[in-house]
């Protein structure tokens, strides 16, 4: 009894032995993969993290790029509106040395002296109040 029992325990042990040490040999296996698998993962990730490095030192380069060629077009703006002021300035200097201009400059003064002459002589007259008022009504004679 103990040999036949004993070798049936010792087949069982045996095939036990076996489906342990497949086990063990899948866990294995399944365990390298996963070491494969992680050491990829790790390698995509600092890929990846060198990548968005390289992304914030190129929008922090642009976005200095990008300030840099904003002062340049203000200041190309104030350069324009600097010379806009110039040619408008040379404009009304060369409207008050045209003759048109010092002509009807003139007419205007004259016009302007003609109104203050009638002005006192209205008031010489009585027909118009020494403070500009609205002056004296005229009545109609019959």
């Amino acid at each position: 009894k103990i040999g036949g029992a004993g070798s049936a325990d010792t087949v069982a042990l045996l095939q036990q032995v076996q489906d342990l040490e497949a086990e063990k040999k899948a866990l294995q296996d399944r365990n390298t993969l996963i070491q494969t698998e992680l050491t990829n993962i790790c390698s995509e990730r600092t890929q990846l993290s060198m990548e968005v490095q390289r992304l914030h030192e190129g929008n922090a380069a642009a976005g200095d790029s990008a300030s840099l060629q904003l002062a340049q077009y203000q200041q190309q703006v104030m350069l324009k509106q600097e010379e806009c002021d110039a040619i408008r300035a040379e404009l009304n200097a060369r409207l008050q040395e045209s003759a048109q201009f010092q002509q009807l400059n003139r007419l205007l003064q004259q016009k302007n002296q003609e109104v203050k002459m009638m002005k006192q002589q209205l008031m010489l007259a009585g027909l118009l109040q020494q403070d500009g008022g609205e002056g004296v009504d005229l009545v109609a004679d019959d």
